[in-house]
């Protein structure tokens, strides 16, 4: 949807922390990520111990690596099985298009509903300012 490295290297200047958490293991993960996995302080895959979506104990255990809330947390995601980790998470959901669901699948677990992550930027944006 974009390139990956540069969209990540903004999203880090912001000062966002940045995971990744599959229901793929965790060796997949970091295989699939090798180029930019520098950006990652997190990443977890269904053998990592934290358990898989759409359970929340993988997304909660991002947030407390970070040390955050898990409501100070967004978690994008492109399946319902992602959407619904994040809202048992108590975090802000944010579903894109970028997978097999439609935006009528995703709507009902999520904040917000956005093409693909290329538009996160301006939502966040939104956000600070609305």
């Amino acid at each position: 949807a974009v390139p990956l490295g540069p969209f990540l290297t903004g999203l880090a200047e912001r000062g966002l922390r940045l995971g990744v958490v599959t229901n793929d293991s965790e060796v997949a993960a970091r295989a699939h990520l090798e180029t930019v996995a520098g950006h990652f302080a997190f990443i977890a895959g269904f053998d990592s111990g934290h358990g898989m979506k759409p359970a929340p104990e993988p997304l909660l255990a991002f947030a407390a690596a970070m040390g955050l809330a898990p409501e100070q947390v967004v978690m994008v995601g492109d399946s319902t099985h992602d959407l619904v980790a994040g809202r048992r998470a108590g975090m802000i959901s944010v579903g894109v298009l970028t997978g097999m669901a439609l935006e009528e699948e995703l709507a009902p677990y999520a904040d917000v509903v956005l093409p693909d992550i290329g538009h996160l930027p301006g939502w966040l944006d939104r956000r600070a300012s609305g």
